[in-house]
């Protein structure tokens, strides 16, 4: 979790990309014990890494994100 939190303060851009599925869902959240990453700590519990990759993100500051965050949602229909 540590890494695609990182990783994501790196970007200019966020691209939310959805399925159908929900995403991994840890036991635990793992991040060092640092205030950048008190937010995590305090989320709450069952969330999938999916879920607070999107908080971090977008999310959390729409303002800041709002010409630079981009969701994504997969059309089931070529299932079919």
């Amino acid at each position: 979790m540590e890494v695609c939190l990182s990783e994501i303060k790196k970007c200019q851009f966020f691209l939310g990309i959805l399925g159908r599925r929900y995403g991994w869902t840890p036991d635990k959240y793992m991040v060092p014990d640092t205030p950048e990453y008190d937010w995590v700590r305090n989320y709450p519990k069952g969330a999938s890494v999916t879920e607070i990759e999107m908080m971090a993100g977008a999310l959390m500051n729409p303002r800041e994100m709002i010409d630079r965050a981009f969701f994504f949602l997969r059309d089931t229909s070529f299932e079919k």
